[in-house]
């Protein structure tokens, strides 16, 4: 299928679509995912400002969905956050509960914001693994290279029902100097499966949600780690693929390839998967002002925990 929106580019009117909207039902929990694409403000150090529509584009889109629960990746300090929940706030959208965690890269930051607390947060901002360098000799010993963005684990329990939250977003595409960029992806990959397993095996039956920006293909040997492909089928996790309403699943325009690619995911567990409803799932977008505010596109995840009992 030719997705419309790369068929015709950018409309004039900012179309809503119809399953972003409120959700009235005490048994639903909406789950919005969402790259923000370098939400820094005037004081976070050194990094050009987002600019004020950009911010406000941003805004209007979290606010349209009207999620409990948001993740957010590529944000700055403690600062940026308020900027974003004080704009949330002036659209009528309250969260209580906010957290921006820091990790090896400093600058661009894991966070989340919920309208409910958490019962459980867990910071997991120290993880490393080893990898050689590029140049090492064969001899040499692997260098401890750590996360760069670090994991973030959040538990919720609404009406007796618990959820598992791990927000994630994995090392770029990008060039590095002393490692395989893939190699680093890879690694954080298989770490992040650790934690998946690490609940899994504890409570064989958890609600499990596993979301974020990974940077990379789901042919990739990366994606493949995160769903489990290579273990226990019984702890293997589901790939949600989100579609917008022209039945296209891409969630991030890459600027320097002039390129569409999902990049953004949603993985549940068996356990989850029979909650989601995948009528109400889907990826977020307002044709007039998606790009003014990122270049990815939001995952929109609902669950009703009412199917569970």
């Amino acid at each position: 299928m030719i997705c419309r929106h790369l068929r015709v580019g950018f409309l004039a009117l900012a179309l809503v679509s119809p399953w972003v909207v409120s959700t009235l039902d005490a048994d639903e929990i909406t789950v919005v995912s969402y790259n923000l694409w370098n939400y820094f403000i005037d004081n976070d150090a050194g990094r050009t400002p987002k600019p004020e529509s950009s911010r406000d584009a941003v805004a209007d889109t979290i606010a349209k969905a009207n999620p409990d629960i948001v993740i957010v990746s590529e944000i700055g300090g403690e600062e940026a956050m308020a900027d974003l929940l004080g704009r949330l706030r002036k659209r009528g959208v309250e969260y209580p509960f906010s957290i921006v965690m820091s990790a090896a890269d400093s600058t661009r930051r894991l966070g989340a914001f919920a309208k409910f607390k958490p019962v459980e947060v867990r910071q997991l901002n120290t993880l490393t693994y080893n990898l050689k360098a590029k140049k090492a000799s064969k001899y040499s010993k692997p260098d401890k290279v750590p996360v760069l963005r670090g994991f973030l684990h959040l538990v919720f329990v609404k009406q007796k029902y618990k959820l598992h939250v791990i927000a994630a977003h994995l090392k770029a595409r990008l060039y590095n100097p002393h490692y395989s960029h893939s190699d680093m992806r890879r690694n954080e990959a298989r770490l992040l499966r650790r934690i998946v397993i690490g609940i899994m095996s504890k409570q064989p039956n958890s609600n499990i949600l596993v979301v974020g920006d990974l940077n990379d293909t789901r042919d990739s040997g990366t994606i493949a780690t995160v769903r489990g492909d290579y273990g226990k089928k019984s702890l293997a996790l589901v790939d949600l693929r989100p579609l917008d309403t022209d039945g296209c699943c891409w969630t991030h325009w890459w600027r320097r390839q002039d390129s569409y690619g999902r990049i953004d995911y949603a993985f549940v567990s068996k356990a989850l998967l029979p909650e989601i409803l995948r009528d109400k799932t889907r990826i977020t977008h307002i044709p007039a002002i998606w790009l003014k505010a990122s270049d990815h596109r939001p995952l929109r995840i609902v669950i009703d925990t009412s199917l569970e009992r």
